[in-house]
């Protein structure tokens, strides 16, 4: 096999659906952290990754609001975001099977969402 030119984010969806807490510790205790989006390339994949899964549940990502304010959950104030028109208007960020994984929206913390993790970037073989 050849390596490929760059790296790619290794995705792992929880099988059931948690609340945001427990989303966030679900990725913790697998080695992963609940996924951080900087950019349209790494949002483009995450929707990719979502949809080929096949579900029909929102997916938890690793973003707090308060006041409209939105921080990721390592404190760092967003750098890039994707949210849907009228968002953020609740505490956690979220994809939405309702804009196709692509656009995001909130939810309160006890809502039930699969959580989508990740681990560092790896090299990819052809």
């Amino acid at each position: 096999m050849d390596w490929t030119i760059g790296f790619s984010p290794y995705f792992y969806l929880g099988p059931s659906t948690l609340n945001y807490y427990d989303s966030l510790d679900y990725c913790i205790n697998i080695g992963m952290k609940l996924v951080k989006i900087n950019n349209d390339q790494m949002n483009n994949m995450a929707a990719q990754f979502i949809t080929s899964e096949g579900i029909v549940d929102d997916v938890w990502m690793s973003v707090s609001c308060t006041n409209q304010l939105c921080y990721w959950d390592d404190g760092k104030t967003l750098d890039y975001d994707s949210w849907a028109a009228l968002e953020p208007q609740l505490e956690f960020g979220k994809f939405s099977q309702a804009y196709a994984y692509v656009l995001w929206n909130t939810g309160a913390y006890s809502e039930l969402n699969r959580p989508l993790c990740y681990g560092a970037y790896h090299c990819t073989y052809v």
